[in-house]
């Protein structure tokens, strides 16, 4: 019967749906707070913290996802490697 193959699909389906909003939600919180420490600096006539920050939290997103796509196939390669043996 197919209801397994169904089962299967909706929660693959849940799961990816669910990380995604997550990730999305995430993803707004963390400019919302950029934008707030930055409205903040602004006030104050920081400029030039305003700019450190804007680009120590753009470089530190770009270093999380580069780190997480480099483990994820580093891992892959090891795990291809080890079955070759």
């Amino acid at each position: 019967s197919d209801w397994d193959r169904w089962l299967m699909m909706g929660l693959i389906g849940t799961v990816v749906g669910t990380f995604g909003f997550l990730t999305h939600q995430i993803i707004d919180y963390i400019f919302k707070i950029k934008w707030e420490f930055v409205e903040t600096y602004i006030q104050n006539g920081n400029f030039h913290m305003t700019w450190i920050f804007i680009l120590g939290t753009g470089l530190g997103m770009i270093a999380v996802s580069s780190g997480l796509v480099v483990l994820h196939r580093s891992r892959r390669r090891s795990r291809e490697q080890r079955s070759r043996q």
